[in-house]
């Protein structure tokens, strides 16, 4: 609401699949059927799935898109009935007999986050080519491994639970990556179609990062220059080429 009280048009579709895109006409189509005229285009969807809708793209580009890598995260959220499971923020668990890379305790940064008495904690788990059925079992590993690793206690009650899959979650730094991006980014950009974010560059960025994306978008597209920042997000995380 806030970002959409600056805007001089309020035309704010939530909750809007985009189906196709037309180029040439400058039209998107929604999945309604409606069919919206823009002048420029900004997606901050991953560069894969635009690839897949925008018409007219060429066959070599539309292959190259579908060859993109990123590893999917299965993320399992939990309320459980005691304060204080942790006092870290997050924690990284490097050893392999844990099925989780990662566990985030909310509640400690904000304790607001959950009802007096309780606690919160995220936990991540990696794959590439997730099979959805194994999520029941890989959620009860998740609960097995925390026991094992001390945040949870035999006794604890959990009384929310969420499961979360996040796909893509971390782009695959490969060499096809590496020759085929610059391509099909100067594609769109010809045609005033802007790919921006963490998945619509198809890179490894902060929010801090998307949102200066988001300033230096604007002003290019007003035709003005960016107004001077205090430096947040123009240091751009280090970009590792990995050979596979």
């Amino acid at each position: 609401n806030a970002l959409a009280a600056g805007l001089s048009r309020t035309d704010v579709r939530l909750e809007t699949a985009v189906n196709r895109i037309d180029p040439d006409r400058r039209r998107v189509r929604t999945g309604g059927g409606a069919e919206i005229a823009y002048d420029s285009l900004v997606s901050t969807i991953p560069l894969p799935v635009l690839a897949a809708r925008v018409e007219g793209l060429p066959a070599p580009l539309r292959e190259g898109a579908r060859r993109l890598e990123a590893t999917q995260v299965l993320n399992l959220n939990l309320g459980i009935d005691r304060a204080g499971v942790t006092d870290k923020h997050w924690i990284y668990f490097p050893e392999e007999r844990f099925v989780f890379y990662r566990v985030g305790c909310p509640t400690s940064f904000c304790p607001a986050s959950a009802p007096e008495g309780c606690s919160s904690l995220y936990v991540e788990v990696a794959r590439r080519g997730l099979d959805t059925r194994e999520v029941p079992a890989l959620v009860a590993q998740i609960k097995k491994d925390l026991e094992a690793c001390g945040l949870l206690r035999s006794g604890d009650r959990i009384l929310a639970e969420q499961v979360v899959l996040i796909d893509p979650a971390y782009v695959i730094f490969d060499r096809h990556r590496q020759r085929f991006l610059p391509q099909l980014l100067d594609w769109l950009r010809a045609r005033d179609i802007h790919s921006i974010g963490r998945y619509g560059l198809w890179e490894y960025g902060s929010m801090e990062d998307a949102i200066h994306q988001g300033m230096e978008t604007a002003a290019l597209l007003a035709g003005t220059t960016p107004e001077q920042s205090d430096g947040v997000g123009t240091e751009r995380c280090p970009q590792p080429v990995v050979s596979r």
